[in-house]
């Protein structure tokens, strides 16, 4: 039984050209047509939303197990994204332009994360990962595999029944049978492109080689898709300059950089029943843990200094505490301390007001996302703002974790994702625990905490905000894209 080889032959469906190959793709060749700005945003945006996904199921539950899958089916069904490749019934026939799309949005997201490792590791490791979820729903169907090896001329040949009778002993001693040796494919592969199945020992090892079932060949293909994803990140990374030329593409692949791929809040309208006094309660159910650290911060202090001013002023904003109210708010604090109301109105009314847009260049500024809060302005002595999950030391979140009312065993999974610098899932996991909910909500905002929790106290249904690619413009422009 050899599988894969052969030549690549091409067709086009609608307006862009492609392989016409199995569900499982290798992405070998970019994309070539024209697609309209608001679509080529909005598919990008959708499959970040689907790599987002999975790295936050990937997160909670064990890879490849039942309930990781069963999860990862529930959601991918709500999100609706490639449903005839991802979601649908086997004898369902795939798309054709969720083919199309598959491929588009995959190599627009080439462009945002090729640009550095940290990037370039996300983005592999989620593309690998939805790979992974694709094979495992046509594993078990050899015609498509077959397809897909030879679509991209990959071959392998079977061990002889001399040479597997060399090894017959040890994969009798993993617990093959004689029987089941004699009825089995072995491939010989290098170890190195098989380190999972090292790993959980499920491979027999020999002078440096795996002897890989037909079953367990995921690995493999798993393996070449890694790292023919990431040589061609290396490649494109040294054009990216020339592609972002066009200010429209510089501006999306910048809002997929940051994962600021929802609302930013600047425009949110002021809410009256959000006044000074309702703050402290909101704080305890409802502030995400950096925007609690600073209300707890001023009301003991009477004090922020700037930065921590600006981060939590502009939240303040963004949930809908209105002006006056703010104003309110930030006087009776400072007046507490050491800042008389005169010299509060001389020096920092002003600033509350400009950040409002209500002077200077009447500017809504715009609340700072997690990226920005994480990356930016690093806190020092006697500073509060930041993200927690970062930049506090550890023994000091672990207490912080459960003065918060967090468990000893919810508090050590928490700890586990912020160890691991994967400070928003963190801050996920803190949000899941606190609202005691299984619901799958990506924490990229503040402000988008304090929505979502809101909604769970209010029991209200989750309803998708209007993403960045609604509100730009519609234009033409040609998809231009070199491995």
């Amino acid at each position: 039984m050899i599988i894969g080889g052969g030549r690549k032959h091409e067709t086009i469906a609608k307006n862009v050209k492609r392989e016409i190959v199995s569900p499982l793709l290798m992405y070998n060749s970019p994309p070539d047509g024209r697609l309209e700005f608001d679509e080529f945003a909005s598919v990008a945006i959708e499959r970040f939303s689907v790599l987002q996904m999975f790295e936050t199921i990937g997160a909670r539950y064990m890879k490849g197990g039942n309930d990781y899958l069963s999860k990862l089916d529930t959601e991918l069904r709500k999100l609706g994204f490639l449903k005839t490749i991802l979601c649908s019934a086997k004898d369902t026939p795939i798309d054709e332009a969720e083919l199309n799309k598959d491929i588009v949005s995959h190599f627009i997201l080439r462009l945002a994360f090729c640009q550095t490792e940290e990037l370039k590791r996300w983005f592999i490791q989620q593309e690998v990962d939805l790979f992974r979820y694709k094979l495992s729903r046509i594993q078990n169907d050899t015609a498509v595999i077959e397809k897909f090896l030879h679509d991209n001329n990959l071959v392998y040949v079977p061990i002889s029944d001399q040479e597997k009778e060399t090894i017959a002993d040890g994969l009798i001693d993993m617990g093959s049978s004689f029987n089941q040796i004699k009825n089995t494919h072995y491939f010989k592969i290098n170890f190195t492109e098989v380190l999972e199945l090292v790993k959980s020992r499920r491979v027999y090892l020999k002078n440096g080689f795996a002897y890989v079932t037909i079953s367990d060949f995921g690995s493999v293909l798993t393996h070449v898709f890694r790292t023919r994803l990431s040589k061609s990140l290396s490649t494109l990374s040294r054009h990216i300059k020339e592609i972002e030329e066009d200010q429209r593409i510089s501006d999306l692949l910048k809002i997929l950089r940051e994962r600021d791929v929802g609302d930013n809040y600047s425009d949110t309208a002021a809410r009256d029943h959000l006044t000074a006094e309702s703050l402290d309660s909101l704080s305890i159910k409802s502030f995400p843990m950096c925007m609690r650290n600073l209300h707890e911060a001023l009301k003991t202090n009477h004090h922020l200094r700037h930065y921590g001013r600006l981060q939590y002023l502009l939240f303040l904003k963004g949930i809908g505490l209105p002006l006056e109210e703010s104003l309110r708010f930030w006087r009776t604090e400072f007046s507490k301390g050491s800042i008389p109301v005169d010299k509060f109105e001389k020096e920092y009314a002003y600033n509350i007001r400009h950040s409002y847009g209500k002077e200077g260049k009447r500017t809504s500024y715009t609340p700072y996302s997690c990226l920005k809060i994480i990356t930016s302005h690093m806190p020092g002595n006697n500073d509060y703002h930041g993200c927690p999950f970062k930049h506090f030391e550890r023994e000091f979140l672990k207490q912080k974790l459960r003065q918060y009312g967090r468990t000893q065993d919810e508090t050590n999974q928490i700890m586990d994702h912020a160890d691991s610098n994967n400070y928003q899932i963190a801050c996920q996991r803190y949000f899941e625990f606190s609202h005691k909910t299984d619901e799958l909500v990506p924490v990229n905002h503040p402000n988008q905490y304090f929505e979502q929790s809101m909604r769970l106290l209010n029991g209200k249904p989750r309803q998708a905000r209007p993403s960045q690619s609604q509100t730009i413009k519609k234009e033409h422009i040609k998809i231009e894209m070199t491995l």
